[in-house]
């Protein structure tokens, strides 16, 4: 039988070392003790330590930039709100409260309910694309919670989108595959904004305000240069997406958008019926505003819904502040105001568009309540 500093010499063979000859005939030591410790077991123990202090350092550091990222973020909320109120006139408020038609606002909240069922529809095909099939209650209910996700979850929009295609990726058990319809129900949502924009900038120029057109500009071209950026990354560089600049969260982003992206245009008629449903959607969205423009006793023009929209959807995936609240509702009245609307108006159509928005939210967060109850009651 093997001593046991043969068996561990066996097994750590880049550590043998020689005997002395005059001693192979004699019989080798025991060591006094049961078991001989390992000289290698201290320096494991360091690296362990180290290993565990390094992580927890990350994770301390993470939440430090969390939270003072999010203090930004409502501090540009809280700054966009101040503007907002010493922009408005007051004294308009309740003159424009007091001419509210109810029948033509229960109109826009129908008209509402069926935006939300083309969304249920949009995100079908986008799903269906990945081989992924829910039944149409439960896309109306992923849309309420992507709704929460994206405008109250502290997150931000773009880690709300994360989160929903998590969270549906779990339910259907197919992580990836819900990656990839997030990311291209973004791509459809910003391509039919264009359809319908970019024409109303030509035909209504007259109703707009050159400062909000070259704002909407700037932003779309940002938008554009990022989606170029992602796909350029993703079809010359792939490789960064597993050497060290995979630490970095916004290059796994770039990368996974650029990938997805670049197999989305190779076969781009698949996306066909996703951009009808989604143009269809944004009709929608302009009739919901119009309906609502029409129960305050408005003639909104239409090119007016549809920059102050685009500029609003934009607005809201910048990490500006608080999933865009504050800075959203200042282009939304910016834009109401160029129109000749007055501010007490423009402010009572947004607040309406803002409670329809926090409803369908708050409607979102119930469902995520209860689903989490499901799962804890199960284990």
């Amino acid at each position: 039988m093997q001593s046991p500093q043969h068996k561990r010499l066996r097994d750590f063979g880049a550590f043998e070392f020689s005997l002395p000859a005059q001693n192979h005939s004699a019989p080798l030591q025991q060591p006094l003790s049961g078991k001989e410790p390992d000289p290698l077991q201290p320096e494991t123990t360091l690296l362990v330590q180290h290993q565990t202090e390094c992580h927890s350092l990350k994770a301390a550091l993470l939440r430090h930039r969390t939270v003072l990222f999010l203090f930004v973020r409502l501090s540009l909320t809280i700054t966009g709100c101040f503007f907002l109120i010493t922009r408005v006139i007051w004294s308009s408020f309740p003159q424009a409260l007091a001419h509210i038609q109810g029948s033509l606002l229960l109109m826009g909240g129908l008209i509402a309910l069926a935006g939300i069922l083309i969304q249920a529809y949009r995100w079908r095909s986008l799903l269906l694309m990945e081989r992924i099939h829910f039944e149409m209650a439960d896309l109306i209910k992923l849309y309420l919670l992507g709704t929460f996700f994206l405008y109250l979850h502290p997150g931000g929009a773009l880690r709300g989108e994360e989160l929903k295609a998590r969270y549906i990726g779990r339910i259907a058990r197919n992580l990836h595959g819900t990656q990839n319809a997030a990311i291209r129900n973004k791509l459809v949502g910003f391509l039919s904004m264009l359809l319908l924009t970019i024409p109303s900038l030509f035909f209504g120029a007259q109703y707009l305000s050159p400062p909000l057109i070259l704002w909407f500009i700037v932003l779309t071209l940002c938008t554009i240069a990022a989606i170029s950026v992602a796909l350029l990354l993703a079809q010359l560089f792939p490789e960064l997406a597993y050497g060290p600049w995979s630490q970095y969260p916004l290059m796994v982003t770039l990368m996974n958008t650029g990938s997805i992206l670049n197999a989305t245009l190779r076969k781009p008629h698949r996306l066909g019926k996703a951009l009808l449903y989604s143009t269809l959607s944004w009709l929608i969205v302009l009739m919901n505003c119009q309906a609502y423009a029409l129960a305050l006793g408005l003639q909104l023009p239409l090119a007016v819904c549809c920059l102050a929209l685009a500029l609003a959807e934009l607005l809201n995936h910048l990490p500006l502040s608080y999933n865009g609240w504050g800075v959203r509702e200042l282009a939304l009245i910016s834009a109401f105001m160029a129109a000749g609307i007055s501010s007490g108006q423009a402010l009572l159509l947004t607040l309406i568009l803002d409670g329809q928005l926090l409803g369908a939210a708050f409607l979102g967060r119930l469902i995520l309540q209860k689903l989490q109850q499901k799962k804890q009651s199960r284990v």
